[in-house]
């Protein structure tokens, strides 16, 4: 947040939080807490029509599975370039709701913790 209002944002919109537990197996007795924030310069972000009924103008249009298994494919091979040869790759990605503006959380884990990345969006 510091850096942030380092870097000239006057703007902040909560997009999500949620706790540990409320996953499925979650123990609501000792919980890690997530946010999601996002910061910008400028005039408050005004509704966008994609998703008018909630209220949160940094709303996307939602991916559908196809969608979430490319931008998956993307996040794994744009790390593993990364890690090969030092740069990223210049991926072409021509499905129209990969090219909105949005927020991805992605997840590395190695050794016996999993072994390769996730992406939840």
């Amino acid at each position: 947040m510091m850096a942030a209002r380092g870097l000239g944002a006057n703007q902040a919109a909560l997009l999500k939080y949620a706790n540990s537990g409320d996953t499925p197996f979650g123990d609501r007795d000792q919980v890690v807490g997530y946010g999601a924030v996002a910061f910008w310069q400028g005039s408050p972000l005004p509704s966008t029509p994609a998703a008018p009924s909630s209220g949160n103008p940094m709303a996307v249009i939602p991916l559908r599975a196809g969608e979430k298994a490319r931008l998956l494919a993307v996040a794994r091979e744009t790390i593993a370039r990364y890690l090969q040869a030092g740069f990223s790759p210049a991926l072409e990605v021509r499905e129209p709701a990969l090219q909105q503006k949005a927020r991805v959380f992605v997840t590395l884990k190695r050794g016996g913790n999993g072994g390769d990345a996730s992406v939840r969006y």
